[in-house]
């Protein structure tokens, strides 16, 4: 009898040791937790992430090491990342967002440029489309005129609108590009006055000259800012307004 009640008494200590074990494994929903930085599911989380921003940028981005690593639950799992990658010659620290959902389906909900040691202020990357002309859609999406638009991956400060600073960044860049590439985004004074987002609808507006050559500069114009701003999740209409007067008539 002794035995056997010895053998219940194990049992239930056990049982006991397994549950409390258990639920200090488990994690919190909606906080994140640190994770090891070799964990498995961290490793394809960061090899998707930098997978993906090479596809956006057009160019191969491989990853060094992985510095730390979270994750959260939610309806599957956010994994924040600080990873060490490697992209066009250079070594930088990014700091990564992925999802996966229940059905291990990924996506990068966010890729930005962490700041350095030197006190520089963080940056993130945006892209901004400019015109190969004559490229017939061989180089991106083909538009008016035969021409095609092309994402070019160009580093801004973070913070702040990253809708309002990529358009700030288009209209930085000069005429003539890189790669035989050209922005009909060019005049004189164009600076950004106001951006907003409301129902899936961008509205930008824009005060200065743009310089309008001939009618194949109209399909540029519009793609290159539109094309720009849809970039952004939740953008699925564009209205751009020059001093005041949209876009379609400011430019004819």
């Amino acid at each position: 009898m002794k035995r056997v009640l010895a053998l219940l008494t194990a049992f239930a200590l056990l049982t006991a040791f397994a549950f409390v074990s258990s639920a200090q494994q488990a994690p919190a929903v909606g906080a994140y937790q640190e994770r090891p930085k070799d964990d498995p599911d961290v490793l394809a989380a960061a090899r998707f992430a930098v997978a993906e921003e090479g596809r956006r940028e057009g160019a191969r981005v491989s990853l060094v090491s992985v510095k730390r690593a979270e994750r959260q639950v939610v309806a599957g799992f956010n994994y924040r990342l600080r990873l060490s990658v490697k992209s066009r010659g250079e070594v930088r620290e990014v700091g990564a967002v992925v999802y996966r959902n229940l059905k291990d389906a990924y996506s990068l909900t966010a890729w930005e440029r962490s700041g350095d040691a030197g006190g520089r202020p963080a940056t993130r990357e945006v892209k901004v489309y400019l015109v190969a002309v004559g490229d017939a859609g061989k180089a991106g999406r083909k538009i008016g005129c035969g021409d095609s638009l092309v994402p070019v991956t160009r580093t801004v400060r973070a913070g702040g609108d990253p809708l309002r600073a990529a358009v700030e960044e288009l209209l930085s860049v000069p005429h003539e590009y890189e790669g035989r590439l050209s922005n009909f985004w060019w005049g004189e004074g164009l600076k950004v006055r106001g951006v907003t987002t409301r129902g899936g609808t961008a509205t930008i507006r824009i005060s200065g000259s743009v310089y309008v050559a001939g009618v194949c500069d109209e399909p540029r114009i519009e793609g290159q800012i539109k094309e720009t701003a849809r970039q952004f999740p939740g953008v699925r209409r564009v209205r751009v307004f020059v001093n005041g007067r949209a876009l379609s008539g400011a430019i004819r």
